[in-house]
């Protein structure tokens, strides 16, 4: 058994888990299966619904308990109740009259004089911002139904003052979000002010109308969006070690509402139901990134619960009146990226290799809900096919939803594959067969090369926002490693010209001002570029490394004899600077540095750090965010 357990990391070994709710048979999925799905046995589409105590202890059915729910709406006279009478939707109306005025324990007291609604912009840019959310946010979250809330937000616009506090704290957290995703220029030029001032001015007024609408206890759907999407507003200026314990919060809320369960989200009608799941997978995977940028083990990408990922559908085929759930369309629809992402999601949660980084006994929790490839058939290539068959092979590279979900489908993949890699052979570099470094090194300049085209193109500038805090750091952390093992070869050209890209598109704008974090980042990629040029003896080195190079030592304030002058390190790119955080430190630290011989720069002396060895989680990210 336990053979078997610790060798199911790899491609067509032993473990199969796979993401029950996207490969498994699903009842509401049209046509037919795609390639590579054959062979796929399922279990329950659910784990089952949880028990209510407050049932168990009344010995009452849920139909009655419903009836309770209903009475607690309308029964305010709680002086005449019984213990008979006292159900979980009582009880917490009760406690809401006990227990007023404690959303200040969070937040604080509110900075705010006045109505917050004298807080809303003008009616024209209320529906620019709403159009910049529309077009840069909602269709990567898909937490809200354009449709449906475009039309009450064209109401709420002609009288901010009467609107529902749920929706005016959605407002303002849209407001907040559509203005991490444009750049300062586009800011000022829209709206006349700093992108800074507006967006303070707005999350405060978020945070007063969350507190408004009691979001600590709220069960509304609307609520808890607002309050993620204010979260994933702060997220550029906030400690990832703060950021975390706030989705706690906003996981807890989810729990009480019960999204993360299929069987009670079964009970809403159709339309509440694909909501509450897009909105589950949206903070499931927000989170989980925050979670590699603060404590891995603390993420709740874990099998542990059984919502299905988003129905491939377009937003105008769900709504409100609807009472059929429908088909999942062969076709690429406006949920394309939030279905890619949520079965890759569902693929890693089942997965041992991840669980063996959060909590090995869930891979029991896993074994047991998982669905099963063929013995002989390979769970990662299965996952790709299915994607590729399913949604990729639909998409076009000249739209901006279809080539950001290519890509970061490819990066994800690679990314698998590369701490796949690492996992097995954890060993020093210096230690690995030569395969074993190729097979490492080709899956880390694959997320390097993704990343660039990612950042690259004109066609995600307004996904960016989302893009650049997925810096492929443990890549560069291989890379580097192996170019100062293996200085030289056609491994290396291939090393320098892929970092040399992305450099170009990710650092090249970034202002050399005194970043610890860049700083370090640097030293680490010039001692590679010194062992390099020491070991060629004055070789032609490559003139795309030697701008990189260049610019690096241009930002650190060192001479460049490598660069004759400035010109030749500017390097033109599309794209704008953006933070370097950790990512994927949900992997074990890597082996430090072999400390065999290798070239050092005498220049660095006091920027040698030990990167490789430190607690990555323990900095402070804010010095790198530099987009806002």
């Amino acid at each position: 058994m336990e053979a078997e357990e610790t060798s199911g990391y790899a491609d067509g070994q032993s473990s199969k888990s796979i993401g029950q709710a996207y490969l498994g048979t699903r009842e509401d999925v049209g046509g037919g299966q795609p390639a590579g799905a054959g062979n796929i046995k399922s279990k329950d589409q659910t784990l089952g619904e949880v028990k209510n105590f407050w049932d168990a202890m009344h010995q009452r059915s849920p139909d009655d308990a419903r009836g309770d729910t209903e009475k607690a709406k309308i029964d305010n006279n709680f002086g005449n109740s019984t213990f008979d009478d006292l159900s979980e939707p009582v009880i917490v109306k009760v406690w809401g009259r006990v227990y007023e005025g404690d959303h200040n324990h969070i937040f604080g007291p509110s900075k705010i004089n006045g109505p917050i609604s004298s807080l809303h912009p003008s009616h024209v840019h209320i529906f620019r911002l709403w159009q910049i959310y529309s077009d840069n946010i909602n269709p990567l979250l898909k937490v809200t139904h354009a449709p449906t809330l475009q039309a009450r937000i064209l109401d709420a616009a002609v009288d901010v003052t009467g609107i529902s506090r749920e929706l005016e704290a959605l407002m303002f957290s849209i407001y907040c979000v559509a203005l991490i995703s444009i750049e300062e220029e586009a800011c000022r030029k829209t709206f006349g002010e700093p992108k800074a001032k507006l967006l303070k001015k707005y999350q405060a007024a978020c945070h007063q109308a969350l507190i408004n609408c009691g979001f600590l206890r709220s069960r509304e759907r609307d609520c808890l969006t607002a309050f993620f999407l204010y979260l994933v507003s702060l997220r550029p200026d906030t400690h990832p070690h703060s950021l975390s314990p706030m989705f706690a919060i906003a996981f807890r809320i989810a729990y009480r509402m019960n999204i993360a369960n299929e069987s009670a989200n079964a009970k809403h009608g159709v339309f509440e139901a694909e909501m509450r799941r897009r909105l589950w997978w949206a903070l499931i995977l927000y989170d989980s990134r925050i979670s590699e940028m603060s404590d891995y083990k603390t993420t709740q990408l874990i099998p542990t619960w059984d919502c299905k990922i988003p129905a491939n559908v377009n937003d105008f085929d769900v709504r409100p009146e609807i009472s059929t759930r429908p088909l999942d369309q062969e076709a690429s629809t406006e949920a394309l990226f939030a279905v890619v992402r949520g079965a890759i999601g569902d693929f890693i949660r089942h997965n041992a290799l991840h669980l063996d980084f959060i909590n090995p006994m869930l891979k029991h929790v896993a074994k047991a809900t998982q669905h099963l490839f063929d013995p002989y058939d390979d769970n990662l290539h299965g996952l790709e096919s299915i994607i590729e068959s399913r949604h990729l092979k639909h998409c076009t590279f000249e739209n901006p939803l279809h080539y950001i979900t290519i890509w970061w489908a490819r990066y994800y993949l690679a990314k698998y594959r590369f701490l796949l890699h690492c996992s097995q052979h954890s060993r020093s570099p210096a230690d690995q067969t030569l395969e074993q470094r190729d097979a490492i090194l080709s899956h880390a300049l694959r997320m390097l090369e993704c990343d660039t085209a990612l950042m690259s193109s004109p066609l995600t500038k307004g996904y960016r926002w989302l893009i650049q805090f997925h810096f492929p750091f443990p890549a560069y952390v291989r890379i580097v490693q192996d170019l100062r093992l293996r200085p030289v070869g056609a491994h290396a050209d291939k090393a320098w010209e892929s970092m040399n890209a992305n450099y170009a598109v990710r650092f090249i704008d970034m202002e050399p001002s005194a970043n610890l974090l860049f700083k370090m980042f640097a030293s680490t990629v010039l001692q590679a570029w010194t062992a390099r040029h020491a070991a060629m003896f004055g070789e032609g080195l490559g003139e795309g490394p030697e701008r990189m190079i260049g610019d690096i030592k241009k930002k650190l304030g060192q001479p460049s004899p490598l660069v004759p002058t400035a010109d030749d390190a500017v390097i033109p790119i599309q794209g704008h600077m953006v933070m370097l955080p950790p990512s994927d430190i949900h992997i074990p630290a890597v082996t430090g540095l072999d400390s065999g011989n290798y070239f050092q720069d005498p220049s660095l002396a006091e920027l040698n750090t030990e990167l490789f060895d430190m607690d990555w989680s323990n900095i402070d990210w804010t010095m790198m965010s530099g987009l806002g």
